[in-house]
């Protein structure tokens, strides 16, 4: 069982790391309550690495306040993945093949990935949806 230091909200799924209202990094408890020593750290084990991978995931904040989730894994030269209609760093890094896929290029770049606006860990859209008419927003 995972808990969110912030908002103390439980999770009994082991795959999540970041907490769904806050985005706070969970801890683990166990069944007390009490923090627990060990992190589940995903389904997969060693690599070709020799050792295991962990994605490395961190926030950045865009010009306008929006706060944008992106991982890290690897080195050697960066390699960004662009977005595609919808990303979760986290749901991505549990999907086997297409962790394997991320681990077997972190082999040789700098492999960085990251959530959309609206999508995945990133912040979610706070403004007014507005319609688009001809030649201009309203």
């Amino acid at each position: 069982m995972k808990q969110c230091p912030a908002c103390k909200r439980s999770y009994d799924d082991e795959t999540l790391n970041f907490c769904l209202d806050d985005r706070s990094r969970l801890a683990a408890i166990d069944d007390r309550g009490e923090p627990a020593t060990l992190m589940f750290d995903g389904p997969l084990g060693e690599t070709t690495l020799g050792g295991p991978l962990h994605q490395d995931i961190q926030f950045c904040t865009a010009s306008d306040g929006v706060s944008i989730a992106y991982a890290t894994i690897g080195s050697g030269p960066m390699l960004v993945r662009v977005l595609g209609h919808f990303t979760h760093l986290e749901m991505e890094w549990e999907w086997p093949d297409l962790r394997h896929f991320w681990e077997e290029l972190a082999t040789r770049f700098t492999v960085v990935r990251y959530d959309g606006r609206g999508t995945g860990l990133s912040d979610r859209h706070q403004g007014e949806f507005t319609e688009k008419t001809p030649g201009k927003w309203i």
